[in-house]
Order: C-alpha cells, then structure tokens, then sequence
C-alpha cells in the first residue's frame, strides 16, 4: 500500500464517522472529537478543469459536512450550556 493510498484510506475513515456520527447520543468528549476532524472545506483549494459533475459533488459533500459541523456544535453547546 503507498503513502498516498493509506493518506485516503485515512480520509476516507474520518468523512465515515462524522457523517455516520449519532450525534444526540454522544457525550461531550466524542463531540469535541468529531468537532476536531474538520479542517476546512472539502477538497478545499483545489480545482478540477473539466469536471463538472465531480465540482457539483464537491459542493455537495461540502453542504453536508458544513451541515454535521453545525449540529455537532449545537449539540457540544446544549451539553456545556446544561453543566
């Protein structure tokens, strides 16, 4: 396996828990993990001529994402605002 192969291995497991995280049934620790694997936008700063159909899908992997962001941090801020 290359470097660049187990680098998207690793991607791609991470993509998996924050969009298949339960958020309602998470504590706080998970949550502030979940919180931690955002790092920017999805394929952020990149561009690829020519492909229409895979920018429209970047676009949309970026909704969902941004989408889970702001109901890990609604649910983190509920938990914090209760203690």
């Amino acid at each position: 396996m290359t470097v660049r192969s187990m680098r998207n291995t690793h991607i791609s497991a991470i993509f998996r828990q924050i969009i298949e995280a339960d958020v309602e049934n998470h504590d706080i620790g998970r949550l502030e993990e979940l919180r931690c694997m955002f790092r920017g936008d999805f394929f952020e700063n990149r561009y690829f001529s020519d492909l229409e159909e895979f920018e429209e899908l970047m676009i949309m992997q970026r909704y969902i994402l941004e989408n889970k962001r702001q109901v890990i941090l609604k649910k983190a801020d509920g938990i914090i605002q209760r203690k």
